[in-house]
């Protein structure tokens, strides 16, 4: 089952019967997603699930040399107070649909599908990944903990994923004719469809970490 899974260099993909957030599976995003990042004094903020309160799940992390602090979101204030709620999560899902209109609008009847099949979902769930990981949108990532009241004092100047992505016009393809899907938030290249999706732009992109890591 594994094996036939799209290798993304920056997912991590478990499965499960039931398809639910699970402590199982919080216990395993620790330790293979976030245990990895932590390195020196880190704030751990999560709001209050029941499946993810779990002192035993964060005891791991204050034996390490890293410390970790957890911090609860109160219940029910997640629309006040979670920065991924009141801004992030806003341009993730932006940029989510602009994949799936583009193929509703643009391919053939036979390809309405493309992006329905379980790796295509992996592909494009890594590109978004990549693409908002690109320093030119740390400002937008700060003005969620902005909007949130956590952290930083003074609102940052800040492109969105559509200024960034989608200010297109008519311009074409930096490689072809075909019309320019959106820009790399990385190099700043045009990518057709093709180039961003079909050829995963993410392991040809000039500016790509995961190019690096590839390479070694």
């Amino acid at each position: 089952m594994e094996s036939s899974l799209f290798p993304a260099p920056n997912l991590t993909v478990v499965c499960s019967k039931s398809g639910k957030l699970s402590t199982k599976l919080v216990e395993t995003f620790l330790n293979k997603v976030v245990k990895p990042q932590v390195k020196g004094s880190v704030l751990y903020l999560i709001d209050k699930w029941s499946g993810q309160i779990s002192e035993e799940l964060y005891a791991p992390f204050k034996k390490e040399e890293a410390q970790m602090e957890v911090k609860f979101i109160p219940e029910c204030t997640t629309d006040q107070c979670q920065p991924l709620d009141l801004h992030f999560h806003r341009q993730l899902k932006y940029l989510h649909r602009q994949f799936y209109e583009y193929v509703s609008l643009h391919t053939p009847d036979l390809e309405k599908d493309l992006l329905i099949a379980r790796n295509s979902i992996l592909k494009v769930h890594s590109l978004i990944h990549f693409f908002l990981r690109a320093p030119v949108f740390n400002p937008m990532i700060r003005y969620s903990w902005f909007s949130s009241g956590l952290g930083v004092k003074e609102k940052p100047d800040f492109k969105n994923v559509r200024d960034v992505c989608f200010d297109l016009g008519n311009m074409k393809c930096g490689n072809c004719s075909k019309s320019a899907f959106m820009r790399c938030s990385w190099c700043f290249k045009l990518l057709c469809f093709d180039e961003c999706f079909h050829d995963y732009h993410l392991m040809i992109c000039v500016k790509s970490p995961y190019l690096i890591i590839a390479e070694a």
